[in-house]
């Protein structure tokens, strides 16, 4: 069947009417495939990458709090690991789970999986949670908002809460791997709407060495354990 060929604004970037937004606004062809820069194209194929990119920063955040054990540090490797996806799960848990739902109650086939690009052109209640999603992402993407929440929790506590540090790790690694046409991380938000364009995490060799990097880091810290309990025996 032959598809109108409009011509939809499609955000593919935070938008640019509120704070920390860019300005660059993309236009796609509503219901067509296209490649959206980051390495892959499709609809429903977004969904593997990013889930790929949340639970590489949960490993991350898993690797740094066992290396932290090693030097003494407390903190629980779970509750760093969820730290340490939290800030996406906080942004966008609503439209995934209504996407995920529309998907297994049979309302929408793999194929018709909206990409966040063209979600704002699609389903208005689907338009509706991303729209939410760049507004809850300012809030978990912020080193600001982060660190306010650090040391409040530290005041009510009476200590560090070195788990949360997954959360802090999360943003850091986000700066460089998010482009201004992707998400960009407003590290500064809401005091500066400054974000730094960086290379896109879904490039194919960045993700590869990605997980090299993890894997070679989890068989370091078990050898490095391994050797210290023998050494103690």
């Amino acid at each position: 069947m032959h598809q109108e060929a409009r011509l939809l604004p499609a955000r593919m970037n935070i938008r640019s009417d509120g704070p920390a937004r860019t300005e660059r606004v993309r236009y796609v062809r509503a219901g067509v495939q296209l490649s959206d820069g980051l390495g892959f194209c499709g609809r429903g194929s977004w969904w593997y990458h990013d889930a790929m990119d949340i639970v590489a920063h949960g490993l991350w955040a898993a690797t740094a709090s066992e290396a932290a054990k090693g030097k003494g540090t407390p903190v629980r490797t779970g509750w760093a690991f969820f730290w340490g996806v939290f800030p996406d799960l906080f942004a966008f848990a609503l439209p995934l789970t209504w996407i995920g739902g529309s998907f297994l109650l049979g309302n929408i086939s793999f194929a018709e999986i909206p990409h966040p690009h063209g979600a704002y052109a699609g389903d208005p209640t689907t338009a509706s949670l991303m729209l939410l999603a760049e507004t809850l992402y300012q809030y978990s993407h912020s080193a600001i908002i982060f660190l306010v929440i650090f040391f409040c929790v530290r005041m009510f506590t009476g200590r560090y809460r070195f788990e949360l540090g997954g959360w802090g790790l999360h943003i850091l690694m986000d700066i460089p791997t998010h482009s201004r046409a992707f998400y960009p991380t407003p590290v500064f938000w809401p005091i500066s709407n400054w974000t730094f364009d960086g290379i896109s995490w879904a490039t194919p060799w960045f993700l590869i060495t990605n997980y090299a990097l993890l894997c070679a880091l989890l068989l370091f810290l078990k050898y490095k354990r391994k050797k210290e309990v023998g050494t103690v025996a």
